[in-house]
């Protein structure tokens, strides 16, 4: 019952945590839209998206997805002094290569953001800019990978509440840079302060968690020992996360860096914008249900139980279906007054950055489902310890990706939006032929059930979203200020929350009752 409560407490103390981080990040944004001229704004973002591109890499993504189970089963096979000794290798190892790659990055930076910004080549104070914002932010990859190592040894621990809050100490330090620097400074002044503010803020997050590390014996860092031997597993382990990660982040600089290049200036801070917003529901909702999901898929694809693996995933695929599909359209309702509200001040409104980034944000939310049914579908892989096949449906939905990029920048000349939907396309057919190829581990699919699942959903959504849009549109007079903005969001979210519950209530209660209700055995 104790270990219970804990588990409860520290679940609980993540979600929080996450959650203040999360909020911290929109203000941050906020900030740089309020104080950075689209121009600048555009060449700044280029400079924190490549390095974050490797921050999912080596950082919070494959280094934690490789590292935590080797130093939890190290630690419980031979003690903790061996724990040290594993970790501590790791260290050793990591301060070596994502120093050397943050070294080599910034030498090299004005070689690779001329190809990704080709079509600034028109432009060379922008593509100048650009690669100096680089090679500023590129050190905070350094510190952020720190930080993920540290994260990594105090979730072993049954730590939670500090890893997941340190990320806000990064989000204060570099909205109080972002506003010290909007007052006092402009144009590319205050990008380069806002840049120092992010290596900063990175630094910050790592140092905050050095007093637990201490407590728990993992300090110093660096040992004269060999290698640990259990590193070879931890890179064998990390290889494939490498390359499914790294397929999702060309997608990523395809569609915010290299298309958007070719459309008017703002465009790239127009498309993080929007993302930034989709990330909240897909994070706080869509990574909550796959990482609830995730131990249990691994423990019935151990035990070879066909059965129970489809039932845990069509549970988890049900919660989606339930949770993000009226998110998403609730999100597009009021998805101009949520822009407005959160962005729309300083260089941001006198940039007219709200049509191009409310006009991705929709295109974005079209594809909030699939994002996340598609990572959910890779776990399912990744239980079967099968790494090939998702890594290669991801250079299948890339291609996709480009092809439809071409064909909305070029063709069609859909702007910042073709290519927001560009990418939802691209998830769409990934979803798809992982669902294909997933099928065989999924014997009893109720493939009718989970469409007619879809449909009464669709159709709940859909009213949902009608009346809250009857509603917004009401209050349209309240203007286009942050209190009008603000009041047309709080109606939109509390009445669809409460339209929504009430159809739920009478259409899917039985669906709902499926997915709480857990017939999992107890040991």
């Amino acid at each position: 019952m104790r270990s219970s409560r804990s588990l409860l407490r520290s679940v609980g103390d993540f979600t929080f945590a996450t959650l203040i981080s999360r909020m911290l990040g929109l203000v941050r944004d906020a900030c740089f839209g309020a104080f950075l001229e689209k121009h600048v704004a555009d060449a700044f973002m280029v400079g924190i998206t490549i390095p974050s591109t490797f921050r999912i890499l080596f950082a919070e993504g494959a280094l934690s997805v490789a590292f935590i189970p080797i130093l939890s089963r190290v630690r419980m096979a031979g003690g903790e002094e061996e724990a040290r000794k594993f970790a501590r290798s790791v260290w050793n190892l990591m301060v070596v290569v994502v120093g050397c790659v943050v070294l080599l990055a910034i030498l090299t930076a004005p070689l690779y953001v001329p190809l990704l910004l080709n079509k600034w080549q028109n432009r060379d104070v922008g593509i100048e800019l650009a690669t100096e914002m680089v090679r500023i932010m590129f050190p905070f990859l350094f510190f952020i990978s720190l930080s993920a190592w540290a994260m990594g040894i105090l979730n072993v621990y049954g730590s939670f509440f500090l890893p997941a809050v340190s990320p806000a100490i990064y989000n204060v330090v570099v909205v109080c840079g972002a506003v010290w620097a909007g007052l006092w400074m402009s144009g590319v002044d205050a990008a380069r302060a806002m840049a120092v503010a992010v290596v900063i803020g990175g630094f910050l997050q790592f140092c905050i968690q050095v007093p637990a590390l201490c407590r728990l014996g993992y300090f110093p860092w660096f040992t004269r020992d060999s290698l640990h031997p259990q590193v070879r597993d931890f890179l064998i382990a990390l290889t494939p996360t490498l390359f499914g990660l790294a397929v999702y982040q060309i997608n990523i600089i395809i569609n915010r860096i290299y298309f958007a290049s070719y459309l008017e200036v703002g465009s790239i801070a127009a498309l993080t914008y929007a993302f930034r917003l989709l990330q909240f529901p897909q994070g706080g909702l869509g990574v909550a249900v796959s990482a609830a999901a995730l131990p249990r898929l691994a423990e019935e694809a151990q035990q070879s139980s066909g059965t129970a693996f489809c039932s845990t995933m069509v549970r988890s695929l049900r919660a989606l279906i339930l949770i993000l599909i009226p998110s998403s359209v609730g999100l597009a309702v009021i998805s101009r007054d949520l822009v407005g509200v959160i962005y729309n001040r300083g260089k941001f409104l006198s940039g007219n950055l709200l049509e191009p980034t409310t006009s991705a944000l929709i295109a974005y939310t079209a594809g909030l489902f699939f994002f996340s049914t598609a990572k959910l579908l890779t776990q399912g892989f990744y239980t079967y310890r099968d790494v090939k096949t998702p890594v290669k449906i991801g250079f299948v939905s890339v291609v996709v990706n480009i092809l439809f990029c071409y064909l909305f920048v070029f063709e069609i000349r859909m702007g910042v939006a073709g290519l927001a939907l560009a990418s939802t396309l691209a998830s769409m057919v990934q979803t798809g032929f992982l669902y294909y190829l997933l099928r065989p581990n999924l014997p009893d699919f109720p493939v009718g059930s989970v469409l007619g699942l879809i449909v009464r959903v669709l159709l709940c959504s859909g009213v949902m979203g009608w009346l809250c849009y009857l509603a917004i549109h009401h209050f349209a007079y309240l203007g286009a200020g942050f209190s009008g903005y603000g009041l047309r969001v709080l109606i939109g979210v509390s009445l669809g929350v409460f339209v929504y519950g009430v159809l739920a209530l009478l259409f899917l209660w039985n669906d709902v009752k499926a997915v709480l209700h857990r017939r999992w055995h107890k040991k």
